[in-house]
């Protein structure tokens, strides 16, 4: 079920409550895969405004 949603410029973030994360590990991967999803948007921003 979606608990929230953020618009951030062009890009939609849709927060869902689907899933439990047991484990520090699982919650690690989670952030690693955030973080490399927000760096690159973030980079492909610059990249434009750059141009």
């Amino acid at each position: 079920m979606k608990v929230r949603e953020m618009q951030i410029g062009n890009c939609t973030v849709e927060f869902h409550n689907d899933y439990i994360v047991k484990t520090e590990e699982e919650r690690q991967a989670i952030l690693k895969h955030l973080s490399i999803i927000v760096s690159s948007s973030l980079a492909q921003k610059e990249k434009m405004e750059t141009a």
